[in-house]
């Protein structure tokens, strides 16, 4: 075991450091720009078009999905709000326009919220609430006949307890209940996705990215989709990754808006805020880079770090060594978000998995494989095979 003040470990953090402004100015981006320039051009208009095509999109159906939440509330909020969360609440948006909605509690009376929370821990309240929520919406007038009971259904027992309603139409819908991380968490990346668009675009590739190969999937302690999005935040706010950031470390430079202190109350006025014209950042980039080049430099910046003993803090934008941790790690990546203490990344096969698809991406990218959005199976077969001949010319070697 090495304490946090161990000589090895300083020395490890200065080479790590040293090796990445020196990476700044020998990348694989250099190298691509000089062997695939056409490629690389193409990988960001792709992605750009397709961000653009989804916004468009939601942009016809938001209407539609809001009216939806406002029958809801009307069936299951006597004094209480459903709050968008997820990419719903944020804009960050996907390609299944999925709707995660949160029912909190008025503050109609002094610590309601708090007392509810603590009943919700109870597995019988838990599992009674739930039941009256579906039954509720099961007997609405407006949404009853609207909803495929039988793929709906209330889960009081997941990690997350939810209820999911699975429309005609093939809308899914989740209502958790009282998750105020989960709200703050949407105001956060709500916030970066005003600061600059390629955020958007380049969490869409990711997203898919790390799909395709298999890396994203939660539920068997893979990556989930939120610690997938704080890989791309500290990525493009981190001055280790990118000489001049995307993104500002919003924590820091603008805590009155998406701070760790700042009030519920004061969060949900963001997070309800609907209007077209969000709130001014006063934040330009310098980095001209677009989003293509951008997740070619993600690949390359996370390729040289050291997973098991690195630790990223969204609050503070950098990348330090973990905290009272051995050099070996967890098996987990660690991923620090501004509103817990702990790494937000659990599942065990977190760090294996992102570091496979790390892998495997950089040698694709060097021989010109997997510029290309979206990524299919066939595509990344092709990756593999690249991956296969280069294992074979270093056992000839």
């Amino acid at each position: 075991m090495f304490s946090s003040t161990c000589p090895l470990r300083r020395q490890c953090a200065r080479y790590l450091s040293t090796r990445a402004k020196r990476r700044l100015e020998t990348s694989l981006l250099a190298e691509l720009r000089r062997t695939h320039p056409k490629q690389l051009t193409a990988f960001s208009d792709s992605i750009e078009q397709q961000r653009k095509l989804i916004c468009d999109k939601y942009a016809a159906i938001a209407t539609d999905r809001l009216r939806i939440v406002e029958q809801l509330e009307r069936a299951v909020c006597h004094d209480s709000t459903l709050i968008p969360v997820g990419s719903f609440g944020s804009g960050l948006l996907s390609p299944s326009s999925d709707v995660d909605l949160c029912l909190l509690l008025n503050e109609s009376r002094p610590n309601r919220r708090a007392e509810f929370e603590r009943r919700f821990f109870e597995v019988a309240f838990r599992r009674k609430f739930m039941a009256e929520v579906f039954g509720l919406i099961r007997r609405s007038k407006t949404l009853g006949h609207l909803i495929d009971w039988t793929k709906s259904q209330a889960i009081p027992h997941a990690r997350v307890p939810v209820i999911s309603l699975v429309f005609k139409s093939g809308l899914c819908m989740d209502i958790q209940f009282g998750n105020e991380k989960s709200i703050r968490n949407t105001n956060l990346v709500k916030h970066y996705v005003m600061a600059d668009e390629r955020f958007g675009q380049l969490n869409m590739w990711a997203q898919q990215w790390l799909t395709a190969l298999k890396a994203k999937n939660s539920l068997t302690g893979k990556l989930s989709s939120y610690h997938i999005t704080m890989l791309v935040i500290h990525f493009l706010q981190c001055e280790s990754a990118l000489a001049n950031p995307v993104l500002p470390v919003l924590a820091r430079t603008h805590a009155d808006l998406v701070g760790a202190n700042l009030s519920l109350d004061d969060v949900l006025v963001s997070v309800l805020d609907r209007s077209e014209s969000p709130a001014d950042l006063n934040w330009t980039s310098k980095c001209k880079l677009r989003v293509g080049e951008l997740a070619v430099q993600l690949v390359d910046y996370y390729s040289h770090v050291d997973l098991q003993l690195m630790a990223f803090f969204i609050d503070k934008g950098v990348c330090e060594q973990r905290p009272n941790q051995s050099i070996g790690g967890t098996g987990r990546l660690h991923i620090v978000d501004p509103y817990e203490r702990d790494s937000v990344c659990r599942g065990p096969s977190t760090l294996e998995a992102f570091q496979y698809a790390l892998r495997l991406t950089a040698m694709a990218f060097s021989a010109g494989h997997m510029l290309v959005y979206p990524l299919t199976e066939k595509h990344v077969m092709a990756a593999q095979g690249v991956a296969r001949n280069n294992a074979a010319k270093k056992f000839l070697a």
